[in-house]
Protein backbone atom coordinates (compact mmCIF):
# COMPACT_ATOMS: atom_id res chain seq x y z
CA UNK A 1 0.00 0.00 0.00
CA UNK A 2 1.36 3.44 -0.96
CA UNK A 3 -0.04 6.33 1.04
CA UNK A 4 0.28 10.06 0.39
CA UNK A 5 1.40 12.29 3.25
CA UNK A 6 -1.18 14.89 2.20
CA UNK A 7 -3.96 15.32 -0.35
CA UNK A 8 -5.90 18.61 -0.72
CA UNK A 9 -9.62 18.37 -0.04
CA UNK A 10 -10.72 20.00 -3.31
CA UNK A 11 -13.85 18.85 -5.13
CA UNK A 12 -16.13 19.85 -7.98
CA UNK A 13 -17.81 22.59 -5.92
CA UNK A 14 -14.55 24.54 -5.65
CA UNK A 15 -13.89 24.21 -9.39
CA UNK A 16 -17.41 25.39 -10.18
CA UNK A 17 -17.05 28.41 -7.86
CA UNK A 18 -13.81 29.47 -9.56
CA UNK A 19 -15.40 29.13 -13.00
CA UNK A 20 -18.27 31.34 -11.90
CA UNK A 21 -15.86 34.08 -10.82
CA UNK A 22 -13.91 33.82 -14.07
CA UNK A 23 -17.13 34.04 -16.07
CA UNK A 24 -18.28 37.09 -14.10
CA UNK A 25 -15.16 39.08 -15.00
CA UNK A 26 -14.82 40.23 -11.36
CA UNK A 27 -11.58 38.41 -10.62
CA UNK A 28 -9.93 40.98 -8.33
CA UNK A 29 -10.98 41.82 -4.78
CA UNK A 30 -14.79 42.05 -4.70
CA UNK A 31 -17.94 40.44 -3.25
CA UNK A 32 -16.46 36.97 -2.60
CA UNK A 33 -13.69 38.55 -0.54
CA UNK A 34 -16.11 40.59 1.58
CA UNK A 35 -18.29 37.53 2.05
CA UNK A 36 -15.42 35.45 3.37
CA UNK A 37 -14.19 38.20 5.69
CA UNK A 38 -17.62 38.53 7.29
CA UNK A 39 -18.26 34.80 7.50
CA UNK A 40 -14.90 33.99 9.06
CA UNK A 41 -15.05 36.87 11.54
CA UNK A 42 -18.44 35.65 12.71
CA UNK A 43 -17.18 32.05 12.96
CA UNK A 44 -14.11 32.93 15.05
CA UNK A 45 -15.16 35.95 17.12
CA UNK A 46 -18.95 36.32 16.79
CA UNK A 47 -18.48 39.65 14.96
CA UNK A 48 -16.30 41.22 17.65
CA UNK A 49 -13.15 41.72 15.53
CA UNK A 50 -12.30 43.50 12.26
CA UNK A 51 -11.19 41.18 9.40
CA UNK A 52 -8.97 41.74 6.38
CA UNK A 53 -8.11 39.02 3.83
CA UNK A 54 -4.66 39.19 2.24
CA UNK A 55 -2.55 37.32 -0.28
CA UNK A 56 -0.42 35.29 2.17
CA UNK A 57 -0.07 34.47 5.85
CA UNK A 58 3.36 36.09 5.90
CA UNK A 59 1.82 39.34 4.69
CA UNK A 60 -0.89 38.96 7.33
CA UNK A 61 1.52 38.84 10.26
CA UNK A 62 3.93 41.36 8.74
CA UNK A 63 1.31 44.04 8.34
CA UNK A 64 -0.35 43.13 11.66
CA UNK A 65 2.91 44.00 13.38
CA UNK A 66 3.15 47.22 11.37
CA UNK A 67 -0.40 48.16 12.34
CA UNK A 68 0.48 47.58 16.00
CA UNK A 69 3.46 49.96 15.63
CA UNK A 70 6.26 47.48 16.22
CA UNK A 71 9.55 49.34 15.68
CA UNK A 72 13.27 48.43 15.57
CA UNK A 73 13.80 49.24 19.26
CA UNK A 74 11.05 46.80 20.28
CA UNK A 75 11.33 43.17 21.34
CA UNK A 76 8.74 40.57 20.37
CA UNK A 77 8.57 37.19 22.09
CA UNK A 78 8.12 34.25 19.69
CA UNK A 79 8.16 30.48 20.36
CA UNK A 80 11.36 28.90 19.10
CA UNK A 81 9.67 25.73 17.87
CA UNK A 82 7.52 26.76 14.91
CA UNK A 83 7.85 27.63 11.23
CA UNK A 84 10.41 30.36 10.61
CA UNK A 85 7.88 32.79 9.06
CA UNK A 86 6.59 33.66 12.54
CA UNK A 87 9.97 35.07 13.57
CA UNK A 88 10.73 36.54 10.15
CA UNK A 89 7.65 38.75 10.32
CA UNK A 90 9.15 40.37 13.41
CA UNK A 91 12.45 40.90 11.59
CA UNK A 92 10.60 42.60 8.73
CA UNK A 93 10.04 45.42 11.26
CA UNK A 94 13.75 45.29 12.19
CA UNK A 95 12.57 44.49 15.71
CA UNK A 96 14.38 41.95 17.90
CA UNK A 97 13.05 38.42 18.12
CA UNK A 98 13.16 37.01 21.66
CA UNK A 99 12.81 33.25 21.54
CA UNK A 100 10.81 31.48 24.24
CA UNK A 101 11.13 27.75 24.74
CA UNK A 102 8.13 25.44 24.43
CA UNK A 103 6.72 22.58 26.46
CA UNK A 104 7.88 19.02 25.77
CA UNK A 105 4.35 17.79 26.41
CA UNK A 106 2.30 19.83 23.92
CA UNK A 107 5.04 21.68 21.97
CA UNK A 108 3.46 25.08 22.67
CA UNK A 109 4.63 28.26 24.36
CA UNK A 110 3.53 28.86 27.96
CA UNK A 111 3.19 31.80 30.32
CA UNK A 112 6.01 30.37 32.44
CA UNK A 113 8.44 30.45 29.50
CA UNK A 114 7.26 33.92 28.45
CA UNK A 115 8.03 35.31 31.91
CA UNK A 116 11.59 33.95 31.69
CA UNK A 117 12.45 36.11 28.67
CA UNK A 118 10.39 39.27 29.12
CA UNK A 119 12.31 42.57 29.43
CA UNK A 120 11.43 46.28 29.66
CA UNK A 121 11.77 46.41 25.85
CA UNK A 122 9.15 43.74 25.22
CA UNK A 123 6.24 45.16 23.25
CA UNK A 124 4.39 42.09 21.98
CA UNK A 125 3.99 38.35 22.40
CA UNK A 126 3.23 35.99 19.51
CA UNK A 127 1.67 32.67 20.51
CA UNK A 128 1.47 29.81 18.02
CA UNK A 129 -1.24 27.16 18.29
CA UNK A 130 1.12 24.55 16.88
CA UNK A 131 -0.14 21.59 14.85
CA UNK A 132 -3.75 22.66 15.53
CA UNK A 133 -3.38 22.30 19.30
CA UNK A 134 -4.49 25.39 21.29
CA UNK A 135 -2.09 26.99 23.77
CA UNK A 136 -3.63 25.81 27.02
CA UNK A 137 -2.98 28.93 29.09
CA UNK A 138 -3.84 31.42 26.34
CA UNK A 139 -6.37 33.15 28.61
CA UNK A 140 -3.72 33.61 31.32
CA UNK A 141 -1.24 34.90 28.71
CA UNK A 142 -3.86 37.37 27.48
CA UNK A 143 -4.48 38.58 31.04
CA UNK A 144 -0.73 38.93 31.62
CA UNK A 145 -0.31 40.87 28.37
CA UNK A 146 -3.12 43.26 29.25
CA UNK A 147 -1.76 43.94 32.73
CA UNK A 148 1.71 44.65 31.31
CA UNK A 149 0.56 46.78 28.34
CA UNK A 150 1.79 44.22 25.81
CA UNK A 151 0.21 43.29 22.51
CA UNK A 152 -0.83 39.66 22.14
CA UNK A 153 -0.86 38.23 18.63
CA UNK A 154 -2.15 34.75 17.86
CA UNK A 155 -0.54 32.74 15.07
CA UNK A 156 -3.45 30.55 14.00
CA UNK A 157 -1.89 29.34 10.75
CA UNK A 158 -2.49 25.70 11.73
CA UNK A 159 -5.53 25.88 13.99
CA UNK A 160 -8.68 27.05 12.18
CA UNK A 161 -11.63 26.03 14.33
CA UNK A 162 -9.57 24.88 17.33
CA UNK A 163 -11.08 25.76 20.71
CA UNK A 164 -10.19 25.99 24.35
CA UNK A 165 -12.99 26.05 26.92
CA UNK A 166 -15.46 26.41 24.02
CA UNK A 167 -13.83 29.61 22.74
CA UNK A 168 -12.19 29.56 19.33
CA UNK A 169 -8.51 30.40 19.13
CA UNK A 170 -7.84 33.59 17.26
CA UNK A 171 -10.26 35.53 19.47
CA UNK A 172 -8.25 36.03 22.65
CA UNK A 173 -6.64 39.46 22.25
CA UNK A 174 -5.25 42.14 19.92
CA UNK A 175 -4.73 40.44 16.57
CA UNK A 176 -4.73 36.98 15.01
CA UNK A 177 -3.29 35.76 11.72
CA UNK A 178 -4.63 32.78 9.79
CA UNK A 179 -3.08 30.89 6.88
CA UNK A 180 -5.01 29.20 4.10
CA UNK A 181 -2.03 27.68 2.32
CA UNK A 182 -2.63 24.50 0.30
CA UNK A 183 -1.73 22.11 3.15
CA UNK A 184 -3.76 23.82 5.88
CA UNK A 185 -7.07 22.62 7.32
CA UNK A 186 -8.74 24.89 4.78
CA UNK A 187 -6.82 24.63 1.50
CA UNK A 188 -7.32 27.57 -0.84
CA UNK A 189 -3.85 28.30 -2.18
CA UNK A 190 -1.53 31.02 -0.92
CA UNK A 191 -3.32 33.59 1.21
CA UNK A 192 -4.24 34.60 4.76
CA UNK A 193 -6.40 36.73 7.03
CA UNK A 194 -5.94 39.06 9.97
CA UNK A 195 -8.52 39.77 12.65
CA UNK A 196 -8.01 42.94 14.70
CA UNK A 197 -9.76 43.68 17.97
CA UNK A 198 -9.26 47.47 17.84
CA UNK A 199 -10.70 49.47 14.96
CA UNK A 200 -7.70 51.84 14.94
CA UNK A 201 -5.36 48.93 14.13
CA UNK A 202 -7.76 47.71 11.46
CA UNK A 203 -7.86 51.14 9.84
CA UNK A 204 -4.06 51.35 9.91
CA UNK A 205 -3.88 47.88 8.32
CA UNK A 206 -6.31 48.86 5.55
CA UNK A 207 -4.01 51.67 4.51
CA UNK A 208 -0.86 49.56 4.46
CA UNK A 209 -2.23 46.57 2.55
CA UNK A 210 -3.55 48.65 -0.37
CA UNK A 211 -0.71 51.01 -1.33
CA UNK A 212 -1.38 53.37 1.58
CA UNK A 213 -4.56 54.70 -0.04
CA UNK A 214 -7.07 56.50 2.16
CA UNK A 215 -9.15 56.97 -0.97
CA UNK A 216 -8.46 56.25 -4.62
CA UNK A 217 -5.18 57.85 -5.73
CA UNK A 218 -4.72 59.58 -2.36
CA UNK A 219 -1.80 57.90 -0.55
CA UNK A 220 -1.29 58.92 3.07
CA UNK A 221 1.31 56.32 4.10
CA UNK A 222 3.80 53.87 2.62
CA UNK A 223 1.99 50.69 1.69
CA UNK A 224 2.08 47.43 -0.25
CA UNK A 225 -0.23 45.44 -2.47
CA UNK A 226 -1.38 42.59 -0.25
CA UNK A 227 -4.90 42.26 -1.64
CA UNK A 228 -6.36 38.84 -2.38
CA UNK A 229 -8.52 37.93 -5.38
CA UNK A 230 -12.11 36.86 -5.87
CA UNK A 231 -10.78 33.61 -7.36
CA UNK A 232 -9.09 32.61 -4.11
CA UNK A 233 -12.08 33.81 -2.09
CA UNK A 234 -14.46 31.65 -4.13
CA UNK A 235 -12.45 28.55 -3.21
CA UNK A 236 -12.35 29.69 0.41
CA UNK A 237 -16.10 30.17 0.68
CA UNK A 238 -16.72 26.58 -0.40
CA UNK A 239 -13.96 25.25 1.86
CA UNK A 240 -15.34 27.23 4.79
CA UNK A 241 -18.70 25.48 4.50
CA UNK A 242 -16.82 22.18 5.02
CA UNK A 243 -14.32 23.26 7.69
CA UNK A 244 -15.97 21.67 10.72
CA UNK A 245 -16.56 18.44 8.80
CA UNK A 246 -12.94 18.33 7.59
CA UNK A 247 -11.64 19.08 11.09
CA UNK A 248 -13.80 16.31 12.52
CA UNK A 249 -12.35 13.84 10.03
CA UNK A 250 -8.85 14.80 11.19
CA UNK A 251 -9.91 14.40 14.83
CA UNK A 252 -11.39 10.96 14.16
CA UNK A 253 -8.20 9.85 12.41
CA UNK A 254 -6.18 11.07 15.40
CA UNK A 255 -8.43 9.21 17.85
CA UNK A 256 -7.97 6.02 15.85
CA UNK A 257 -4.20 6.47 15.85
CA UNK A 258 -4.24 7.06 19.61
CA UNK A 259 -6.41 4.01 20.19
CA UNK A 260 -4.11 1.69 18.25
CA UNK A 261 -0.81 3.19 19.49
CA UNK A 262 -1.82 3.73 23.11
CA UNK A 263 0.39 0.96 24.54
CA UNK A 264 3.61 1.86 22.72
CA UNK A 265 5.73 3.13 25.59
CA UNK A 266 8.47 4.69 23.46
CA UNK A 267 6.01 7.09 21.79
CA UNK A 268 4.49 10.25 23.24
CA UNK A 269 1.07 10.62 21.60
CA UNK A 270 -0.93 13.83 21.18
CA UNK A 271 -3.36 14.42 24.02
CA UNK A 272 -7.07 14.78 23.32
CA UNK A 273 -8.96 16.59 26.11
CA UNK A 274 -12.66 17.40 26.50
CA UNK A 275 -12.11 21.13 27.13
CA UNK A 276 -9.79 21.54 24.12
CA UNK A 277 -10.58 21.03 20.43
CA UNK A 278 -7.28 20.02 18.80
CA UNK A 279 -7.87 20.14 15.01
CA UNK A 280 -4.76 18.12 14.06
CA UNK A 281 -3.14 20.05 11.29
CA UNK A 282 -0.37 17.56 12.05
CA UNK A 283 -0.40 14.30 13.98
CA UNK A 284 2.99 14.60 15.68
CA UNK A 285 4.66 11.83 17.66
CA UNK A 286 7.67 12.11 19.95
CA UNK A 287 10.17 9.27 20.34
CA UNK A 288 11.04 9.23 24.04
CA UNK A 289 14.66 9.45 25.26
CA UNK A 290 16.52 6.18 25.78
CA UNK A 291 14.39 4.32 23.22
CA UNK A 292 15.91 1.31 21.49
CA UNK A 293 15.10 2.78 18.07
CA UNK A 294 15.55 6.33 16.82
CA UNK A 295 13.12 8.68 15.12
CA UNK A 296 15.09 8.48 11.87
CA UNK A 297 15.21 4.67 11.91
CA UNK A 298 11.43 4.55 12.37
CA UNK A 299 10.87 6.95 9.48
CA UNK A 300 13.19 5.03 7.17
CA UNK A 301 11.44 1.72 7.84
CA UNK A 302 7.98 3.28 7.42
CA UNK A 303 9.07 4.71 4.07
CA UNK A 304 10.08 1.21 2.95
CA UNK A 305 6.47 0.16 3.57
CA UNK A 306 5.05 3.00 1.48
CA UNK A 307 4.27 5.20 4.47
CA UNK A 308 5.57 8.79 4.23
CA UNK A 309 6.32 10.88 7.29
CA UNK A 310 7.55 14.42 7.90
CA UNK A 311 9.55 16.35 10.48
CA UNK A 312 8.00 19.57 11.78
CA UNK A 313 10.55 21.05 12.45
CA UNK A 314 14.11 19.73 11.98
CA UNK A 315 15.77 22.86 13.39
CA UNK A 316 14.59 25.32 16.05
CA UNK A 317 14.48 28.82 14.60
CA UNK A 318 17.32 30.12 16.76
CA UNK A 319 19.62 27.50 15.15
CA UNK A 320 18.75 28.49 11.59
CA UNK A 321 21.73 30.04 9.76
CA UNK A 322 20.10 33.46 9.48
CA UNK A 323 19.41 33.70 13.21
CA UNK A 324 22.82 32.28 14.07
CA UNK A 325 24.26 35.17 12.04
CA UNK A 326 22.44 37.53 14.42
CA UNK A 327 24.45 36.14 17.36
CA UNK A 328 21.73 34.03 18.94
CA UNK A 329 23.28 31.51 21.31
CA UNK A 330 23.44 27.87 20.30
CA UNK A 331 21.18 26.29 22.95
CA UNK A 332 18.94 28.99 24.36
CA UNK A 333 15.84 26.76 24.06
CA UNK A 334 16.73 23.17 25.04
CA UNK A 335 13.20 21.80 24.77
CA UNK A 336 12.91 23.05 21.20
CA UNK A 337 16.24 21.41 20.33
CA UNK A 338 15.08 18.15 21.90
CA UNK A 339 11.82 18.17 19.96
CA UNK A 340 13.57 18.89 16.67
CA UNK A 341 15.69 15.77 17.15
CA UNK A 342 12.89 13.40 18.16
CA UNK A 343 9.55 14.46 16.66
CA UNK A 344 7.89 13.23 13.47
CA UNK A 345 4.45 13.40 11.88
CA UNK A 346 2.17 10.78 10.32
CA UNK A 347 -0.43 11.42 7.59
CA UNK A 348 -3.65 12.88 9.07
CA UNK A 349 -5.51 14.61 6.20
CA UNK A 350 -9.33 14.26 5.98
CA UNK A 351 -9.32 11.96 2.96
CA UNK A 352 -7.17 9.38 4.76
CA UNK A 353 -9.22 6.19 4.98
CA UNK A 354 -9.76 4.14 8.13
CA UNK A 355 -7.92 1.16 6.65
CA UNK A 356 -5.00 3.44 5.76
CA UNK A 357 -4.76 4.75 9.33
CA UNK A 358 -4.83 1.18 10.60
CA UNK A 359 -2.16 0.13 8.08
CA UNK A 360 0.11 3.00 9.16
CA UNK A 361 -0.39 2.42 12.89
CA UNK A 362 0.07 -1.36 12.81
CA UNK A 363 3.20 -1.09 10.69
CA UNK A 364 4.57 1.45 13.15
CA UNK A 365 3.93 -1.00 15.99
CA UNK A 366 5.67 -3.79 14.09
CA UNK A 367 8.73 -1.59 13.50
CA UNK A 368 8.92 -0.55 17.15
CA UNK A 369 8.60 -4.11 18.41
CA UNK A 370 10.82 -5.84 15.83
Amino acid sequence: MNIAFFKPSIWEEEIKAVNQVLSSGMIVEWEEVKKLENNFNNYITNWSYHPIAVNSWTAALDVALKALDIWPADEVIVPDFTFIATANAVRFQWAKVIFADVSKSDYNISLEEIKKVITPNTKAIVVVHLFGNPVRDIAQIADFAQKNNLYLIEDVAQAHGAQINWKKVGSFWDASAFSFYATKNMATGEWGMVLFKAKKHYERWKLIYNHGQSQKYLHTTLGHNFRMTNIQAAIWNIQFSKLDKLNNQRIQNAKLYNQILSHQDILQLPTINEDVVHVFHQYALLVKPGSHISRDEIREQLQQKGIPTAIHYPLPIHKQPYYQSLWYEEDICPNSSYLAQNIFSLPIYPGLKKEEVEYIAHNLIDIINS
